[in-house]
């Protein structure tokens, strides 16, 4: 016995909703969340920013503890454990700062012609710009805590 598809059903008219206008304080904090949507974009790449300016300072000062040094090396360098956290780090540094890169390098933003298309494109630039950021923030995050290592040793053989 086969069954018969019956034809798509047409979808069911809305029902009008009885309400109340909004309250100023209601408009003033759908007007706020409004703002901080579209300011969103600026304060991932702000934190990007900081970020890569971190991430160069403590760069330099990680390359200079590691590699510059009178004309012997520290003692401490002469532990194998120092030399591997330590490069470790600097790589580490350096995938952040790529992920923090990507965060504000201006990809093409595709114009849509109507306002949901435009709405999608610019949801999917937020969540990506999101998502480089939080990579290059655990990134940052352990290669501080890799240079805590190398801190912690390099006191310890001294």
């Amino acid at each position: 016995m086969s069954k018969r598809s019956s034809p798509p059903s047409t979808p069911p008219a809305p029902v009008p909703l009885a309400g109340r206008p909004e309250t100023k304080s209601e408009q003033q904090l759908g007007d706020w969340f409004a703002g901080q949507r579209l300011a969103a974009l600026d304060n991932l790449e702000k934190m990007a920013r900081e970020i890569i300016a971190l991430i160069t300072t403590l760069l330099g000062l990680l390359l200079g503890v590691l590699v510059i040094a009178d004309p012997q090396l520290p003692h401490y360098l002469a532990h194998s454990a120092v030399r591997v956290i330590g490069g470790t780090a600097v790589v580490t540094f350096l995938l952040a700062l790529g992920a923090a890169l990507v965060v504000v390098y201006p990809f093409p933003w595709r114009h849509a012609n109507d306002l949901a298309e435009e709405a999608q494109s610019f949801q999917t630039l937020l969540q990506r710009k999101h998502n480089w950021l939080r990579v290059s923030t655990v990134l940052f995050g352990t290669a501080m805590g890799l240079v805590g290592m190398v801190l912690l040793l390099a006191l310890s053989w001294a």
